[in-house]
């Protein structure tokens, strides 16, 4: 039973330390390994030992856990903000600007892909955004 409770504890604190940014989950983690220490019948000093060496080892792997979860909700909140950020586009105005023969839209502060049926669209002219679909903008 006590080993559930560790888990749970140690899940409720990775879950905290991923949406906070905090140490709450290297906290956790060396609790934990002096709990581990603990059973161990050995002197204390074998027991500092296996209390380093488990939260050393430990914190190394929840760190390169936590940044590869760190880095999957970013990339999956980028893919939504960029999709939004399009959308949020369609009716403004934006300046087209003509870069090494491709039409690119200058809005926002952004320069955007783009595409047009138009063919007299000239680099530096006020165009009204039509259409966002995937990842362009049309005029």
């Amino acid at each position: 039973m006590t080993l559930e409770i560790i888990i749970a504890i140690l899940v409720t604190a990775a879950v905290i330390d991923v949406v906070s940014d905090g140490i709450i989950g290297y906290i956790a983690i060396a609790i934990t390994s002096g709990w581990i220490a603990s059973k161990f019948t050995v002197d204390w000093q074998w027991m500092a030992l296996t209390w380093i060496g488990c939260t050393g080892a430990g914190a190394v792997a929840y760190f390169y856990c936590i940044a590869g979860v760190r880095k999957g909700v970013s990339k999956l909140e980028g893919k939504a903000h960029w999709k939004d950020t399009g959308s949020g586009a369609v009716g403004e105005k934006a300046k087209a600007r003509i870069i090494e023969g491709t039409l690119m839209l200058e809005w926002n502060g952004d320069l955007w892909p783009a595409e047009s049926d138009r063919t007299t669209i000239l680099d530096g002219d006020v165009v009204t955004i039509t259409a966002f679909e995937n990842g362009k903008l049309s005029v």
